[in-house]
């Protein structure tokens, strides 16, 4: 996205369009998550599930109005994306600006690497399978 790490900063109006369009250049399928926002399902992100992954070469347009004013974060959903730095900050603003001396995002990563290590899933937890979710100790506890 751009280069850089985080992605670009997106801020839009509550109530307006968002129109995005994702241009996938990666050599593997792609998909764009946008964490905590409600919007039309097809608009969500999640291949397999709400979408047909973004393959290699070829472009998806993501639409939506988001109802809600707020801090939000948009990512990748396929394997380590996230962790090679696809994501970045959504700010939905109110329509009517809210007064404040200075608005300031922060977004932290765990650099690659170092990734936070899970604890180790027992007989009773829903287990994600690696490939699934990219944790260090083969699955993700839930």
């Amino acid at each position: 996205m751009t280069g850089r790490c985080p992605g670009p900063t997106l801020r839009i109006t509550r109530g307006e369009d968002l129109c995005v369009r994702v241009v996938n250049d990666l050599a593997e399928p792609t998909s764009v998550h946008w964490h905590g926002v409600r919007l039309p399902n097809a608009m969500d992100g999640v291949p397999g599930l709400t979408q047909a992954p973004i393959a290699p070469g070829t472009s998806f347009d993501y639409r939506f109005r988001p109802p809600d004013a707020g801090t939000f974060w948009y990512h990748a959903h396929i394997g380590a994306q996230v962790d090679r730095g696809l994501y970045a900050a959504l700010i939905v603003e109110e329509a009517q600006p809210v007064d404040v001396d200075r608005g300031i995002v922060l977004m932290f990563a765990v650099p690659p690497g170092r990734a936070a290590r899970r604890r180790r899933c027992s007989s009773t937890d829903r287990c994600v399978p690696m490939s699934q979710c990219g944790a260090a100790n083969g699955c993700a506890c839930g």
